[in-house]
């Protein structure tokens, strides 16, 4: 159990890494405003260094290039969103690695945290297939754009997101159903 609790520390201080990292790099893409779809957050020296890029994603990248070209921000409109669900995730592995941690292994905590992920990552490419509609509807409607098309666009990312959160999302059932099956007979015995 001991291995387990080290090895969960070390992946949780690893999701805390990764998240800032993304937030940082989404702040600097959103701050620089760049005339291109992604940016680069680069660090360390002249020989070596590490590098993350962020970009709007391949499914976006049509209405990222009409939102600039109606003078708005594409970045910020498209990756704030974006970080949202990333933050999601990387809370609810933070807390399922805390589980761990702690030494629970099959609980119904940790089968809550999978299907939050899993839920998450269904909601996901529902949200990137509707959100650009829907924003260009309030754009239109608020007079801030008369021109901007509306753009429906499913893309890979998507479709692996869906498979990955149906997976998960079976998982955590399929644990729930473990653990009832577990609580009635524990309770014929």
């Amino acid at each position: 159990m001991e291995k387990i609790a080290k090895v969960s520390l070390l992946i949780r201080l690893l999701i805390i890494l990764v998240a800032s990292l993304n937030i940082i790099v989404i702040a600097v893409a959103i701050i620089s405003q760049s005339e291109t779809n992604s940016a680069e957050l680069a660090v360390g020296t002249s020989q070596s260094y590490v590098s993350q890029i962020v970009g709007v994603p391949e499914s976006s990248s049509v209405f990222a290039e009409e939102l600039l070209a109606e003078g708005f921000d594409s970045h910020a409109i498209i990756l704030i969103p974006e970080l949202l669900f990333y933050l999601f995730i990387y809370w609810s592995l933070i807390k399922l690695f805390g589980l761990y941690q702690r030494g629970g292994i099959f609980t119904i905590h940790h089968i809550k945290q999978l299907r939050n992920i899993g839920t998450c990552l269904l909601v996901w490419p529902v949200f990137d297939l509707f959100y650009p509609i829907l924003l260009t509807l309030l754009f239109r409607s608020t007079g801030l754009s008369d021109s901007l098309p509306l753009v429906l666009s499913l893309g890979s990312d998507q479709l692996l997101k869906l498979l990955i959160g149906l997976i998960i999302f079976v998982m955590s059932w399929i644990m729930m159903e473990g653990q009832r099956l577990q609580q009635e007979q524990e309770l014929t015995i």
